[in-house]
């Protein structure tokens, strides 16, 4: 798995988010926490996933830049604005996607 050097971390899984990295790259699923990633279709932002359909080898093999962990979805749509206003704040544009990457 890629992972974004920056990552954005919740407030709520902050203390933990070592070890479920930890837990992650050794393919093991967390259950009940959010990953946040690049957006698989050019058109879109960003993509929100449950931990749990890690375990699906298809997904792992697509899987784009891991940018934000959270501890569920309410939470991970908070981080995810979080990284929409930052590259706002920052670039003055919604290229999330070239944000992130830069």
């Amino acid at each position: 798995m890629k992972w974004y050097g920056n990552l954005y971390i919740g407030e709520r899984v902050n203390r933990y988010a070592p070890r479920i990295r930890q837990r992650l790259d050794a393919g093991k699923s967390d259950i009940g926490h959010y990953i946040i990633t690049l957006a698989a279709h050019p058109s879109d932002y960003l993509d929100l996933f449950d931990t749990r359909y890690l375990t699906q080898n298809a997904l792992k093999k697509r899987l784009p830049m891991i940018v934000g962990l959270a501890a569920d979805r309410d939470e991970a749509l908070i981080v995810a604005q979080k990284i929409v206003e930052d590259c706002i704040s920052k670039t003055g544009s919604w290229d999330v996607r070239t944000f992130l990457q830069s």
